[in-house]
């Protein structure tokens, strides 16, 4: 799943409104530059977690694999509509949430407070606004959610290229 087309609601001022919707706009673009580059990819991609960093493998339609770093931003309780952020959650080690550590680095030293805290969220589309800002942080190209049983995690990719043949 990627995230959807700019759209924008429930920021809790005019700035952070600004910020979201540049990382609702920049992710959009980052995704129509990925399939450019890459062609079709499956939301089915595999997540792994190797020497303290993610990596994530992406089939496409050319049979090839795309191979990036991730780095997980949060995650939306199903049940409970909230939002977590990574940097939030003990079970998430600090190495595998970096871009979550940099928002929130950021939101500090700008007085942001909607990056501050894991607000309850109304639905969906609400945590894919929070997670979006993650793209305007340390030269993330994609944002992406991996769907699990009873949340959706999100996670933001770099260094993003084709898998070498093995």
């Amino acid at each position: 799943m990627y995230l959807s087309s700019p759209t924008l609601a429930d920021p809790s001022s005019t700035e952070d409104a600004d910020i979201i919707l540049e990382g609702l706009t920049t992710s959009a673009a980052r995704l129509l530059e990925f399939q450019e580059n890459y062609g079709a990819v499956y939301p089915s991609g595999s997540i792994l977690s190797r020497g303290g960093e993610l990596l994530v493998s992406w089939p496409t339609d050319s049979g090839k694999r795309v191979l990036g770093n991730a780095s997980i931003i949060g995650s939306f309780a199903k049940a409970q509509n909230t939002w977590l952020w990574a940097w939030d959650n003990s079970s998430v080690p600090a190495s595998l949430a970096q871009v979550s550590f940099s928002i929130r680095g950021f939101s500090q030293a700008n007085g942001i407070d909607t990056f501050l805290k894991s607000p309850q969220i109304s639905n969906l589309s609400y945590a894919e606004k929070l997670a979006s800002v993650a793209i305007l942080f340390d030269d993330y190209e994609l944002i992406f959610a991996q769907e699990r049983k009873s949340t959706i995690v999100f996670l933001a990719e770099k260094n993003i290229a084709w898998k070498p043949d093995s």
